[in-house]
Order: structure tokens, then C-alpha cells, then sequence
């Protein structure tokens, strides 16, 4: 079986061609908030695609926000406006603190990080005023109660709130998910625990599997290099992969965040040797590399060929 054709260009801005993601992007390049609005109402209020695409719409309001005020200045009441406007906050706010190391951010970033971050309480409590029952505002909320260092008696109260309307969210559980990891506000034990409690009550197809190989590839994997092979051949990642393989062929091929839990099981199955599985997933991906793990290496667009060109050697 040949690999098939590919052109040089790697794309490291996208997952994969996710339709929420790119609806979102030419609406924002075309500034028509009406269009938004009637598209987002279109959703069903718990839908990843729904979540995918205010992420996205607050991502490019960072970039250019005059539609967005345009927008609530018409629909002030507007939960998916809300919402937008919440994942433009946190984007905002972490543009000006930048991801660098917490002591190579001076005092006035952290501050103005912190002061943007305080008008995301004010937008929930519109949005909540608004439609009590809308999930989208809630999961917005979660990044910003990251950067504001809620505690977890806070945060497990949000999402308490979260739960009852978007159960098997993969935006929300992923950000609890980094939320609860020892560097942030949790524990080992929490986090595992978290992330394994999600999976039992997940349905098929929800591609929440990616949740435990993200988490296992973060906390569990060692640092040497031998100890990594014992682990990227071990049975307890080896049986992650099993599940993620399992959710990935049970999920709609449309699924937002599908591409998400292919470029982990393509990447977990090249570092266990298992390479022809691995060629099913890349092939699946095309030559889209705008994800993790592929961000964290130096040489993303390299590692990525790297690890597709073995796989498809193997596969034939």
C-alpha cells in the first residue's frame, strides 16, 4: 500500500480542515456578525462545533474586534456574541502576557493580564442574565478562571455548571484537563483522576481518548531516553492508543476535534513502533500539522515528515 501523494507544504496554522474553524475565519475576514449570529443560533447550544467556532471568532476579534462591537452594540443579549467576546478576552490577555516562563514576565504584564482577565466575570454574568442554559459562555469562562488562578472549589463549581449542559464538551474537558496537571492548580492523582473519570461515561466518537494520551504524554513520559522507549512500548500507553483508535474510528468524520485525537494517536503510534497504524492516521490528516504534539517540538513541519515518512515507509 503506497503512501499517498503529497505536496511539500505543511500547514502548522490548522489541525486539519475543521468546517467550524473555517466558517468562523471567513465570517471574521468578512465582518459580517449577522452572519455569525445566524449561523451560531443554528447550533445545538452543547455542539463542539459551536465551541470550535466562538474560539475561533474570539481569536481573529484579538487580531481586528470592530465587527465584534458592532455586533453586541446590536445584540447586547446575544449569548453566542457573549461568548465570543469571553474567548476574545482571554485572547487578548494572553497576547499582552505573552507563554513565556512566569519570571521572565514583568510586573506590568502581569498586571494588565490580570486586569483584562477581571472583565470576563462581568461578560459571564451578562450572559448568564441572559440565557442561564447556554453552556458556550461557561466554557469561555474556563481559560479566563485559569489565568485568574480560581481555586478548585470554584473551578469544579463552573464546571458543575458546565457539565449539566455540554456532558461530553471536548473543549471543556480539555481545559479542565490542563487545569488539574500538577503545573497548574492540580496533582498527579487529580488529574489522572479527572481525565479517567471523563472517559468512563464517554460515549463512542466523542474523541475525548486524545484527553489520556495528552495527559500520559505530559506526567508520564520519562525523561531519559531508554525510560521513554520502555514507555511508548509499554501496555498503559499502548492501551491508550487501543482506545483512541477505538474512539477515532467511532466518531463522525465532521467531529471538530477528531483531527485533534488523530495527530496524538499518529504521533504515539510512530513512537511505539507501530508504524503501519500510524500511516492510517497521517494519511487521515493530510498535511496538516497545527497541532499538539507537533507544537512543542523545535522543528515542528520536521518532526512531522519525519514521523509521516516512516510510517508511510512501512506501511508500503
Amino acid at each position: 500500500m503506497t503512501a499517498p501523494a503529497t505536496t511539500n507544504r505543511i500547514d502548522e496554522s490548522s489541525a486539519g480542515p475543521i468546517r467550524a474553524e473555517r466558517e468562523a475565519a471567513a465570517m471574521a475576514a468578512a465582518h459580517d456578525w449577522r452572519a455569525m449570529s445566524a449561523r451560531l443560533a443554528s447550533m445545538p447550544p452543547a455542539a463542539e462545533d459551536r465551541s470550535a467556532m466562538t474560539t475561533k471568532l474570539g481569536d481573529a476579534a484579538a487580531k481586528d474586534d470592530r465587527w465584534l462591537w458592532d455586533w453586541l452594540a446590536h445584540e447586547p443579549a446575544n449569548t453566542s456574541a457573549l461568548a465570543v467576546q469571553l474567548n476574545y478576552v482571554v485572547s487578548v490577555a494572553w497576547a499582552v502576557r505573552t507563554a513565556a516562563q512566569a519570571d521572565q514576565v514583568n510586573h506590568e504584564q502581569r498586571q494588565t493580564f490580570a486586569r483584562t482577565l477581571r472583565n470576563a466575570k462581568i461578560i459571564l454574568a451578562r450572559a448568564t442574565a441572559a440565557d442561564p442554559s447556554d453552556p458556550a459562555p461557561l466554557i469561555a469562562m474556563q481559560s479566563a478562571a485559569m489565568g485568574l488562578g480560581w481555586t478548585n472549589d470554584e473551578y469544579r463549581e463552573l464546571l458543575g455548571k458546565i457539565r449539566e449542559r455540554a456532558p461530553y464538551s471536548f473543549t471543556s474537558h480539555q481545559r479542565a484537563m490542563r487545569y488539574f496537571l500538577p503545573r497548574w492548580f492540580g496533582s498527579l492523582e487529580t488529574v489522572e483522576r479527572y481525565v479517567e473519570g471523563v472517559l468512563a461515561g464517554a460515549p463512542p466518537g466523542s474523541a475525548l481518548t486524545a484527553l489520556r494520551l495528552e495527559m500520559l504524554y505530559l506526567e508520564f513520559r520519562p525523561k531519559d531516553e531508554a525510560g521513554r522507549t520502555r514507555f511508548y512500548r509499554g501496555a498503559r500507553f499502548n492501551q491508550a492508543l487501543d482506545a483512541g483508535i477505538a474512539d477515532a474510528a467511532a466518531a463522525d468524520p465532521a467531529h471538530p476535534k477528531l483531527p485533534y485525537l488523530r495527530h496524538w494517536l499518529a504521533h504515539g503510534l510512530w513512537q511505539s513502533g507501530r508504524l503501519a497504524e500510524g500511516a492510517v492516521q497521517f494519511r487521515a490528516l493530510g498535511n496538516y500539522c497545527g497541532a499538539d504534539p507537533w507544537n512543542w517540538y523545535g522543528d515542528q513541519t520536521g518532526t512531522f515528515r519525519e514521523a509521516r515518512d516512516a510510517c508511510y515507509a512501512a506501511a508500503g
